[in-house]
């Protein structure tokens, strides 16, 4: 876990796990232990991988604390605050399937809505 938390300090590395992360209970659980077991300085991207799978989980609570504890350790992480925005603004996960896309880092595709049943 030691180790984990000093890679994810390496953007390429916390992209690459964000990328595979989702809201499965193996996700909220590994990033919840790294999370917890991370020193103070290493905190930001566990902290953040746990409020993404959260989300995506539809968790907002446990992404939300996640968040906080991020923040008051880390205030300019930029993970965390995209996601805090996406809390704050109450976007629900469907709209961002696939984000990240695996590849294209820092690209955001919205979910396309379906015409049929507007008028």
């Amino acid at each position: 876990m030691a180790w984990l938390s000093v890679l994810l300090t390496h953007l390429p590395v916390r992209d690459h796990a964000w990328e595979r992360t989702d809201g499965r209970d193996g996700d909220i659980a590994l990033w919840t232990e790294v999370l917890r077991r991370a020193e103070p300085e290493l905190t930001a991207a566990p902290g953040a991988l746990l409020a993404f799978a959260a989300w995506r989980a539809g968790q907002g609570a446990l992404a939300a604390v996640a968040l906080e504890r991020v923040l008051a350790l880390h205030p300019d992480y930029s993970l965390a605050l995209l996601l805090d925005d996406l809390l704050r603004r109450g976007v629900p996960p469907s709209d961002l399937d696939g984000w990240p896309s695996v590849g294209m880092p820092g690209v955001v595709r919205p979910r396309r809505r379906s015409r049929r049943g507007r008028r």
